[in-house]
């Protein structure tokens, strides 16, 4: 079997697939993430927010995570959710590359006053956590209504 390396030309671009992750998550990462999450292999899950007339949808994306490691908790506005999963250590072992590895995190948002607090939901399916914050009915837009005069 033959084996060839060739170098790229001056003017062809090089295809780095790691490097553009690790720009992107320099750059978007807050810092205060950095700090607060700065133990090695810290994990934060990837959030959807879908926003809808009646209620805003937040998704998170939590594999290796169960329903049992999590806890969803509202406290002066504030909703966060929390995994207390431990970092699982195999003897022996010397990775080459290790991209993801399952421990705990925490993760929080302030809610708007639209939301009902009382009326929040979760379900957990194949690795997503779905919550459904239901809004207020006062916060829920209005059909426009016709008024006769009399």
């Amino acid at each position: 079997m033959n084996c060839t390396t060739r170098r790229p030309a001056r003017n062809q671009k090089v295809y780095l697939p790691h490097f553009g992750n690790i720009v992107n998550e320099l750059f978007n990462t807050p810092v205060n993430h950095v700090v607060r999450n700065g133990r090695k292999n810290a994990t934060t899950p990837a959030v959807n927010v879908i926003k809808a007339e009646d209620r805003h949808t937040l998704q998170l994306a939590v594999p290796g995570h169960g329903k049992k490691d999590i806890q969803i908790t509202i406290d002066n506005d504030v909703l966060t959710i929390k995994s207390t999963k431990e970092e699982t250590t195999i003897e022996n072992l010397e990775f080459r590359l290790k991209e993801f590895d399952y421990q705990g995190f925490e993760r929080s948002f302030v809610l708007p006053d639209t939301i009902d607090q009382n009326k929040v939901e979760a379900t957990f399916k194949e690795g997503i956590l779905t919550l459904i914050l239901a809004k207020k009915e006062e916060a829920i837009p209005q059909p426009a209504k016709t008024i006769k005069i009399k």
